[in-house]
């Protein structure tokens, strides 16, 4: 999908870039299970 629109405006079908995310997720239920908290005063 995103290839036929940029072909349509002329531009190649492939992306030249990638950005990567690597935010990290809370995971509470795997928390809860381990019992453990690092970050707790």
């Amino acid at each position: 999908m995103v290839e036929t629109y940029r072909e349509q405006d002329g531009r190649k079908n492939q992306t030249s870039f990638c950005i990567v995310d690597a935010q990290s997720v809370k995971n509470t239920w795997i928390a809860g299970e381990k019992g453990y908290d690092a970050g707790k005063k």
